[in-house]
């Protein structure tokens, strides 16, 4: 076993059964205590927690944010609305990586058409399983994607916003044909809020234009989300339209609409309510990445951190910035 797989695992997490440390602790603790009762905010602060007491190296080493926010001294994201447009100017890379994701879309196309299955089609494979390997063709290609994520400002304001230097969760490149007609919202496409973690970012960036009929990622503000949240004791789960329209007007929902590789924005999906893929016309074609603290409460089961992604990304040349987005220091 290479250096990096253990000597970077604390000694007392060794021992911990194989499936635990896998799948990741959080995962376990937060069922524990959503069967003790536990609500989901107070859940997440403890585990956090946790975390932090048992792995104090990581937290006190990603608390260095100071070598990226230097990047970004006059903008961040603000944290009562808790989204920002980004300034697409100051990105490096951004038509590469829309182009990057453009071509794998075209090269595949038949075969991803053929087997889509409604609502919406995974480019990125997710390894759910504990035996399922990252092949060379989905590293190919998440392997950019990492690198455009590790860039100076992106890096600097997830850093401003966390707190701590980020890590990635994991990236979604997402096809979505149109639905069926009178078809209902199912799955993502129903309003819900990501629940596993407070301190999230997504972000979202088209890969093909997207306009109001290609189903464009759809939420409410903040504010108007946490009043939701509030009134329904929201604890996770989806939310019908019935229930979201007794608290706003169709005119109040957000919907990030722009041409690839000139649109990119910062949202964090537990502060607000939102679906997506609900396509009229036409596909949509959408990449999202999901900036993480290196102690985030709940897992992926699919997150770029964890070994079965992390041991073979991490068999490229890697910046620094994007060993900490693998939480590699």
């Amino acid at each position: 076993m290479s250096d990096f797989k253990i000597s970077r695992i604390p000694v007392y997490l060794q021992n911990m059964p194989q499936r635990i440390r896998e799948k990741g602790i959080g995962r376990y603790t937060s069922l524990v205590l959503e069967l003790l009762g536990i609500k989901t905010s107070t859940r997440l602060k403890m585990i956090r927690f946790f975390k932090i007491v048992f792995m104090p190296l990581l937290y006190f080493k990603s608390l260095n944010t100071a070598q990226y926010t230097k990047h970004v001294p006059h903008l961040e994201i603000p944290k009562n609305e808790h989204e920002l447009a980004l300034p697409v100017e100051e990105l490096q890379g951004l038509k590469e990586l829309v182009s990057h994701c453009h071509d794998y879309f075209e090269n595949n196309k038949k075969r991803i058409i053929d087997n889509f299955i409604p609502p919406y089609s995974l480019l990125i494979k997710p390894l759910i399983n504990d035996k399922d390997v990252l092949s060379d063709e989905q590293a190919e290609l998440i392997a950019p994607i990492i690198k455009f994520a590790s860039q100076p400002k992106l890096m600097g304001l997830a850093a401003k916003y966390l707190g701590q230097i980020p890590a990635i969760s994991n990236a979604t490149l997402m096809y979505t044909m149109p639905m069926e007609k009178d078809a209902s919202p199912v799955r993502a496409q129903k309003f819900h809020r990501d629940t596993q973690d407070s301190k999230l970012l997504h972000l979202v960036i088209p890969i093909h234009d997207i306009a109001e009929n290609n189903g464009p990622f759809t939420y409410l503000d903040a504010k108007t989300s946490m009043k939701i949240a509030k009134d329904l004791n929201h604890e996770g789960g989806r939310v019908e339209d019935e229930v979201i329209q007794k608290y706003v007007k169709p005119e109040n929902y957000k919907k990030l609409i722009g041409k690839a590789g000139e649109s990119a924005w910062f949202l964090n999906p537990y502060y607000c309510f939102h679906h997506g893929a609900r396509v009229q016309e036409g596909h949509r074609l959408m990449l999202i990445m999901t900036y993480v603290t290196p102690h985030e409460s709940v897992e992926g089961l699919a997150s770029f951190y964890q070994p079965k992604y992390r041991n073979k990304l991490a068999q490229n040349d890697l910046s620094q910035s994007e060993k900490h987005l693998l939480k590699l220091y």
